[in-house]
C-alpha cells in the first residue's frame, strides 16, 4: 500500500485505510498500529536507501555489471529506470566501490543548473550527446516561450541560414573535412612510429574523440610514403571464430592474405605439429612479408573483442611483437 501510494506522490496515512464494519473493508495486514506496536519497527522509504538499509533489493547480475563497468577506462554507464525503481540507491552502491577503489568522484547534478544562466551552443550540445551514444536533435531542444528557455545559439535554424552550412558530423571526418581538429604532437608521433620497422602503435580513447578520424589520417600518410596496407575489423569475425584460438588465426592469417592481394591456401602452411601460433608466424613472415617489397601497414581495428577470449589473445598478441 505505501509502494502504491508514494509511485503516485502520495502519503499513506491511518485515515486512507477503511476499518472492517458494515462495508466489510478490513484495514491492510500492515496497518499503522501494527507497524508502531512492532518491536523493530523500520520506516518504509519514500527515497533513496542507504547503504546497510535492509530494504534494498539486489538485482543480480545489474550490480556486479556496473561494478565492472566503472574499471574500464573511458567507459560510460547509463542508469535508467522508472522513479521508484532505486536507480539511486544502486548509484549509492556504484559510488561505493569507486571510493572502495580510491576512484576519486566528482557528482553533478543537472536540475541544480539555472536554465537562465546556462548558454550553450548547438555544436558542444552535439558532442556531449554524441559522447554518451544518443543522437542530438531539434526536438531535444525547448523554444523560448513562458518558461524562458531558449534554444542554443547555434540552432538547425541559424545553422541553415548560413551561407556556408557545414553539417557537423556523427562520425569519422573525411580528410580534408575542417572539422577535424589536429591534436598535436598526437599526429606527429603516430606518422614517426609507423616508419619504425616491427613498431606497434595502439590508439585508445573514448568513443567520438576521434579515433577512426586520425586512423584514416595515419593511413593516407602510409599510402603516401609507399607502404602496403592490411586493415582487420576483428567486429566482422564471428563469436564461434573468436572463442577458438586456432580457428581465429587461420580467419585472421585469411583476412590478411585477401587484403594484400596474396590468395592463399592456408592448408599449404598449417602444420599440426607446429601449431597454431608458429604456422600463423610462418605463413605471415615467410609467404607475405618477404613477397612484398614495400612496407606493411597491418591495421587491426576493435581489439577489445579478443579480451573477452583469455586463450584467443594468449595466442594471437605475441605474433604483433
Amino acid at each position: 500500500m505505501h509502494l502504491l501510494f508514494n509511485s503516485l506522490g502520495l502519503e499513506l496515512t491511518e485515515a486512507d485505510c477503511q476499518r472492517s464494519g458494515a462495508s466489510g473493508v478490513a484495514m491492510p495486514s500492515e496497518t499503522p498500529e501494527r507497524i508502531a506496536n512492532s518491536p523493530k519497527r523500520i520506516p518504509y522509504p519514500s527515497g533513496p536507501v542507504s547503504l546497510n538499509s535492509p530494504f534494498y533489493i539486489s538485482r543480480p547480475p545489474i550490480e556486479e555489471r556496473a561494478f565492472y563497468e566503472i574499471t574500464r577506462p573511458g567507459n560510460v554507464v547509463r542508469i535508467k529506470a522508472p522513479a521508484g525503481f532505486g536507480t539511486t540507491s544502486l548509484l549509492l552502491r556504484v559510488l561505493a566501490r569507486a571510493k572502495s577503489l580510491e576512484y576519486a568522484i566528482a557528482s553533478v547534478d543537472l536540475k541544480q543548473a539555472d536554465p537562465a544562466k546556462i548558454r550553450v551552443d548547438w555544436r558542444s550540445l552535439h558532442l556531449l550527446f554524441n559522447s554518451l551514444g544518443l543522437e542530438f536533435t531539434e526536438a531535444d531542444c525547448q523554444r523560448s516561450g513562458e518558461s524562458g528557455s531558449a534554444m542554443p545559439s547555434g540552432t538547425p535554424e541559424m545553422m541553415a541560414n548560413s551561407p556556408k552550412r557545414i553539417p557537423y558530423p556523427s562520425g569519422p571526418v573525411s580528410l580534408d573535412s575542417p572539422l577535424y581538429i589536429p591534436r598535436p604532437p598526437i599526429e606527429e608521433r603516430a606518422f614517426y612510429e609507423i616508419t619504425q620497422p616491427g613498431n606497434v602503435m595502439r590508439i585508445k580513447a573514448p568513443a567520438g574523440f576521434g579515433r577512426t578520424s586520425l586512423l584514416l589520417r595515419i593511413i593516407a600518410q602510409a599510402k603516401s610514403l609507399g607502404y602496403a596496407i592490411a586493415s582487420v575489423d576483428l567486429k566482422q569475425a564471428d563469436p564461434a571464430i573468436l572463442a577458438d584460438a586456432g580457428a581465429f588465426l587461420r580467419w585472421f592469417c585469411q583476412i590478411v592474405c585477401l587484403k594484400l592481394d596474396k590468395p592463399t591456401n592456408l592448408d599449404d602452411y598449417w602444420n599440426d605439429i607446429l601449431g597454431n601460433s608458429l604456422s600463423a608466424t610462418i605463413l605471415i613472415r615467410e609467404h607475405i612479408l618477404e613477397s612484398i617489397s614495400t612496407p606493411v601497414l597491418l591495421n587491426v581495428q576493435e581489439m577489445n573483442q579478443l579480451f573477452s577470449y583469455p586463450a584467443t589473445a594468449q595466442a594471437f598478441f605475441p605474433l604483433l611483437r
